[in-house]
């Protein structure tokens, strides 16, 4: 049995491989108790006070070291951990490379059920190198084989995993977390009330609406970036189908241009298209709309979020808007003590209420994030 390409096996071939990695990057939380703790917040069971305070007193040393020494003066062990693995802290997560065998492990906090695509692939090019041995990563070799195809189809079997619940997009990143089985999120108790819900999804909806124009104009400058998604071999069925009744009216074949294109359309519209995202600027008012080339039964998140604060700038907000606006208000004055319409840094805690009002969604399966090759999308689901 086939879904746009993929079997249901090599999906699961797929979801094993993300498992195993998900297991294999403990070892770069582990890591982390030695070389960056202090952005470590939980590590199982662990009590990691004593880990944070030796990490806070070899640091001392070290600045006090370094004081004395020049920066060529620094000796190599300093960069290898456990004497097997070179490392890179960054930010709040790390990189191992093994001296050995190169096998390459990354992570990022603080969830450490969270793994990155990216590097998820990355440690999978290498497994298919040197761990044929492994039933899932060669019956994974095998598959791209026997359809010609190479390791970014992998990704878009991740992106498919996640249209379909098996894996959970991280909100607005580039990170998934693999859903316990059942697949299905259980519906959780919320302080949001309904009516702001409801005030969310119609405000979704309604973008959904306005992104029509950005797909028209997309179709109008630059339909071969359309056809190209919608002749992916890995693309659902259905999508397909709705990106090609989008351009079935056009004359075959497509010439092809740049890239990146700008301009004016319609008049009244300055349109930025660049590598399948058309985002389209209001002249007069500057509202923002984007479309990024997928199935247009969904809205692009970043799209609809750039309308959505746009929105919140306006005079006159629409009732669904002010809705969700008043309740933001509401949220930090009880949750921060401040108001976001008069202190004088109150709209930086906008993003903040605009998370949690977005995890309550997800948690709830109103919404779904997923993600494709043009970029992050919502999904509503139908209740």
């Amino acid at each position: 049995m086939t879904s746009g390409g993929f079997s249901a096996e090599f999906l699961e071939i797929v979801r094993n491989l993300a498992a195993y990695y998900v297991l294999r990057q403990q070892l770069v939380v582990l890591a982390m108790l030695d070389l960056n703790t202090r952005f470590l917040s939980e590590v199982g069971e662990l009590d990691i006070a004593p880990y944070f305070n030796a990490f806070r007193e070899r640091r001392r040393k070290i600045w006090e070291e370094r004081s004395k020494t020049s920066d060529a003066e620094k000796t190599p062990e300093e960069l290898v951990w456990k004497g097997d693995w070179k490392h890179g802290v960054h930010g709040s997560g790390c990189k191992l490379v093994n001296l050995r065998s190169g096998e390459p492990l990354e992570w990022d906090g603080p969830n450490t059920e969270e793994f990155n695509i990216d590097w998820f692939i990355n440690h999978l090019v290498w497994r298919l190198k040197n761990e044929l041995e492994d039933p899932y990563t060669k019956a994974c070799k095998d598959w791209l084989e026997s359809q010609q195809t190479d390791i970014n189809t992998v990704k878009k079997a991740i992106y498919r995993l996640t249209e379909t619940g098996v894996l959970k997009l991280s909100q607005s990143t580039y990170n998934c977390i693999i859903v316990k089985k059942p697949h299905i999120h259980p519906k959780l108790d919320t302080d949001i009330p309904q009516e702001v819900v409801s005030a969310a999804l119609t405000a979704i909806t309604d973008y959904r609406e306005r992104q029509k124009l950005a797909i028209e104009a997309t179709i109008e400058l630059r339909p071969d970036f359309v056809v190209e998604v919608a002749e992916d071999p890995y693309l659902l069925p259905e999508v397909a189908y709705r990106l090609k009744a989008l351009y079935q009216h056009l004359q075959m074949p497509l010439k092809q241009g740049p890239k990146i294109q700008t301009g004016t359309w319609n008049e009244n519209w300055n349109y930025d298209i660049r590598y399948g995202h058309c985002t389209l600027t209001h002249l007069v008012t500057q509202e923002p709309i984007r479309w990024s080339s997928a199935d247009p039964n969904t809205a692009d998140y970043h799209g609809f979020t750039q309308h959505f604060y746009w929105e919140l700038s306006k005079d006159q907000r629409d009732s669904s808007v002010q809705s969700i606006y008043q309740w933001m208000e509401d949220l930090i004055l009880r949750s921060r003590n401040i108001s976001i319409s008069t202190h004088e840094h109150g709209q930086n805690y906008i993003g903040t209420a605009w998370h949690y009002l977005w995890t309550s969604l997800i948690e709830q399966n109103f919404v779904v994030l997923t993600l494709s090759e043009q970029g992050t999308l919502i999904n509503l689901l139908k209740k």
